[in-house]
């Protein structure tokens, strides 16, 4: 009996170990090395073919990109269950869309969720698999496969390959998505998309610090002469992901290595590589298939909008090898004897308080031009807004640990979703529209007479409902705002008045533009984050007072679009790239923006939201703002419990200030769906009726 036990045992962690070493850790031994190999997806010249069965079509990609954020849930907490990717999945096909592309591994809800969509259509989703490069995960190191993000896609591949076929156990896995993959997904996936936003720096050290080394020759691919260090790497990173799932799956998907237009294949004239930061290049056709790989690669590019004459920009002998190109697209087609793909593109909508473009319009104009210029398709970023996204412009303004937590109109990588999110206010949704129904539980903060202030906020906005005789439609309104208990003004320049207390903001609501938001000038935030950088200034070498009068618009650092040219430069004693801009006004319920009003104003009556950011809030929920910062040098949080409010009647009589006390926002818990007028669009467009 003992041994009987001792025998059962040792069978039974034999078979935990196998498991473990099989769908944990990937291991497999290949019995079979003459096994026909599976291509649902191959190419041909420089057109993607589907295989189904016997059929065989071309297939163009019309795709969109998810993301596993929801509201003020990131995409690392993996909240989005398996219904709502299936409701998802079954809108982004009516939009007219074939396939979908991730940037990372998700949890296995995702994947269950599109093979149990999937699995009895006749007409499937496909899905673009991608992996990120990890921009943090760069350190540098003299031996280029030391390199940690290179071991991370080597990993991530080889995960990868196991997801899609249904054979993956993920326990634990930092900032990616874990679970039990257990079902086979391989006959709707296209491909994998190797890296997503390539660190420049890193790449440049690659090519030009790591010693060169011979050209790369696998079983799957191989590099030509002209392959550059770091093409050689992703022909290395493309053989390991290939050889294993041919050799553990016989079975082979398109691979492509993501890449963007600040690494295309070009050399630029020197004044310009200068100014676009230009100095790597790629171009996937230096990295060739060889007869064992039987799918194929493809070219993708990350597309932003190009307002510049690029083809004069380039080397004229560059150009001189493509004299039929007839823009910059073209030019990007005929450099590629393997398919094109555009692998992301996107613009912000009205939910954008910088926007002047219309997101649907511009997105169409981007989907007619990658048609006419003959690329295999193009992928939308992005379907749902995703609210943790930052950028350089206010990154530096707020608590980075919180961020997910609230939506701020003023970032506008927040905004590219053809799917929004709208915070409740406990179980109200807010709407600026003129109409009292959504204040019914807010307590009136100050009440004298035909005067009435009220105040509220969810996670996104401040609101201010208004009631006073000296509110009209004729003429501009008043308000000044005394946040910081230090610094403002009680005679700012802007309104010929003096408050009863030192106020730093002041909005100046005009029935026909809308409103402006005026700040101190010393409390004015870009300056002493960006001066350096728009003007070459210190801005601590000199600075205005703490009871300054002068009141400005409240900037935004933008992105300078002027391309000097080399006499220009030659001129200039200095080149800056970014400027300060005005913020666009606060919109005017009108007929046209109902849905994205920020202020409606009748006779005796003004609703207001603001932007958190237009206020120098840092964090919403705790509600702290920007200290003095020259005194602190730079953006330090101050917690207050309540600000002030005055009202100017006429430009000599200001209303007594109205402490509004502040209290802390609970996490949000619930949000409302809305889908853009961009969706109807590209829907219009993808069916053929646009």
């Amino acid at each position: 009996m003992k041994r009987f036990l001792i025998t059962m045992v040792a069978l039974l962690l034999s078979i935990v170990a196998g498991y473990y070493l099989y769908y944990v850790e990937g291991y497999y031994i290949n019995f079979d090395n003459h096994a026909t190999v599976s291509t649902p997806f191959y190419i041909e010249n420089d057109t993607i073919y589907h295989k189904n069965g016997e059929d065989v079509t071309p297939f163009i990609i019309k795709g969109v990109e998810v993301d596993g954020a929801y509201g003020p849930k990131r995409g690392t907490d993996f909240t989005v269950d398996e219904q709502t990717w299936l409701r998802w999945f079954n809108m982004i096909q009516e939009m007219g869309a074939n396939t979908i592309r991730v940037s990372t591994i998700l949890d296995d809800q995702f994947y269950n969720a599109f093979y149990q969509y999937n699995k009895d259509r006749e007409n499937p989703l496909y899905l673009l698999q991608g992996m990120r490069a990890a921009t943090d995960e760069w350190k540098t190191n003299k031996v280029k496969e030391n390199l940690p993000f290179y071991q991370t896609l080597r990993k991530d591949g080889r995960e990868l390959v196991d997801i899609i076929h249904g054979r993956k156990v993920m326990l634990v896995n930092d900032h990616q998505g874990t679970g039990i993959y257990r079902h086979d997904i391989s006959q709707w996936v296209i491909g994998f998309l190797i890296g997503d936003h390539w660190n420049q720096d890193m790449v440049a050290y690659i090519n030009q610090t790591l010693n060169t080394e011979e050209d790369f020759i696998g079983d799957y691919v191989t590099t030509s002469q002209e392959a550059t260090a770091f093409e050689v790497m992703m022909a290395k990173t493309i053989e390991y992901i290939v050889s294993y799932e041919s050799e553990k799956y016989d079975s082979q998907h398109l691979v492509s290595v993501n890449s963007s237009f600040i690494m295309d294949p070009f050399q630029y004239k020197e004044e310009y590589a200068l100014q676009f930061g230009k100095y790597n290049t790629f171009l996937i056709d230096h990295i060739n298939p060889t007869k064992k790989m039987k799918s194929g690669l493809f070219a993708s590019y990350a597309y932003e909008d190009q307002t510049d004459p690029i083809l004069t920009m380039i080397e004229d002998e560059e150009i001189a090898q493509y004299p039929n190109a007839s823009s910059y697209l073209d030019l990007i087609q005929q450099t590629h004897d393997v398919p094109v793909v555009i692998s992301s593109f996107g613009y912000p909508s009205a939910s954008y308080l910088n926007h002047t473009g219309q997101q649907e319009s511009e997105i169409i104009d981007d989907l007619k031009s990658f048609n006419t210029n003959g690329f295999n398709g193009a992928i939308i970023r992005s379907w749902q807004d995703v609210w943790d996204r930052r950028v350089i412009e206010t990154s530096y303004a707020v608590d980075l640990q919180q961020v997910s937590k609230w939506h701020d109109p003023l970032t506008w990588t927040q905004h590219f979703g053809l799917l929004g999110f709208k915070p409740y206010r406990d179980d109200v949704l807010m709407k600026v529209d003129g109409k009292s129904d959504d204040w019914q539980d807010v307590p009136v903060n100050y009440q004298d007479g035909a005067t009435k202030v009220t105040m509220t906020r969810d996670h996104a906005y401040l609101y201010f409902w208004i009631e006073d005789p000296s509110i009209t439609v004729e003429k501009p309104f008043y308000l000044g705002l005394d946040l910081h208990p230090e610094l403002g003004s009680q005679t700012p320049d802007t309104v010929a008045t003096t408050f009863d207390r030192e106020v730093e903001f002041l909005i100046e609501v005009s029935p026909e533009e809308g409103a402006l938001v005026y700040v101190q000038d010393r409390y004015q935030s870009v300056r002493q984050n960006f001066l350096e950088l728009v003007t070459g200034e210190n801005p601590y070498v000199s600075y205005p007072e703490q009871s300054s009068n002068t009141f400005e618009v409240v900037k935004y650092l933008q992105k300078e679009k002027k391309v000097l040219t080399k006499e220009e430069i030659e001129q200039e004693t200095k080149v800056y790239h970014y400027t300060f801009a005005e913020m666009n006004p606060l919109r005017m319920l009108n007929g046209k923006n109902v849905k994205e009003a920020d202020v409606a104003i009748e006779d005796g009556r003004l609703e207001i939201r603001l932007p958190y950011q237009l206020l120098h809030v840092y964090d919403p929920l705790k509600f702290t703002i920007h200290d003095d910062y020259y005194q602190h040098y730079g953006v330090v949080p101050l917690k207050i419990d309540a600000f002030y409010v005055s009202l100017v009647r006429d430009e000599n009589r200001p209303s007594q200030s109205v402490e509004i006390p502040i209290q802390q926002l609970e996490s949000l818990n619930r949000v409302k769906e809305y889908v853009k007028p961009s969706y109807e669009k590209v829907k219009a467009y993808w069916r053929g009726e646009d």
